[in-house]
C-alpha cells in the first residue's frame, strides 16, 4: 500500500467496522472485493459471494452486475443463466449505464444480438464508455447492423468503386 504495509486483517477490520456502524453499500461492496483479491491467502469465493450479494441487495449496481457475472460463469454459485439474467434485470432497473452494459453483454453472449444492441445503446446514452466501445466494435465489423443496398444497385455486399465496402446504416 501507499505508506503502509498491505494487510488483509487490518483492511477487514476497518471494513467490518464500517459495515456494522452504518451498513454502508460502499463498505459492504469493499468487503466483497477484499475477499476476491487473490493477493491475499484469505481470498474466498464463498465470502466474496456472500458480501457481493449483500451489497447488491443494498442497491449497489456494481454488485448486481458482479452477481450476474458470478451466476453466468458459475463463480461461487452454481452456473445459472436465469439467475444471471435476474441480477442484470435488477441492475437495469436502476437506469445506470453499468446495468445496461451488463445486460447488453449478457444478451449478446446468449445470441440475442438485437436486444444486446438496444442495451448497449442505452449504456452509451447513459454515458457508460463500454457501451460506446461495444457499439463501435459491432459497427466496425457489421455485426447486428441493418444493411443498406449499394447506390449502384448491386446489393448490400457490393465491392464496386462507389462503395469499396459494405454500406451500413
Amino acid at each position: 500500500g501507499l505508506g503502509c504495509e498491505k494487510s488483509f486483517e487490518q483492511a477487514r477490520r476497518c471494513y467490518d467496522m464500517a459495515c456494522r456502524s452504518e451498513d454502508s453499500i460502499l463498505a459492504v461492496y469493499s468487503m466483497s472485493r477484499l475477499y476476491d483479491d487473490k493477493q491475499f491467502p484469505q481470498a474466498s469465493e464463498i465470502q466474496t459471494t456472500i458480501w457481493t450479494e449483500k451489497a447488491a441487495q443494498l442497491g449497489s449496481v456494481d454488485a448486481m452486475c458482479v452477481m450476474g457475472d458470478r451466476a453466468y460463469y458459475g463463480r461461487g454459485v452454481p452456473k445459472d443463466m436465469k439467475a444471471a439474467e435476474n441480477w442484470y434485470k435488477q441492475a437495469v432497473k436502476t437506469r445506470n449505464g453499468r446495468g445496461y452494459f451488463a445486460m447488453g453483454r449478457f444478451k449478446i453472449y446468449t445470441a440475442k444480438v438485437k436486444d444486446g444492441i438496444k442495451y448497449m445503446e442505452k449504456a452509451a446514452q447513459a454515458g457508460w464508455p463500454g457501451g460506446y466501445y461495444i457499439l463501435g466494435l459491432m459497427k466496425m465489423q457489421g455485426i447486428g447492423m441493418k444493411k443498406r443496398p449499394c447506390p449502384s444497385g448491386t446489393g448490400s455486399r457490393c465491392r464496386c468503386s462507389r462503395c469499396q465496402r459494405r454500406v451500413e446504416v
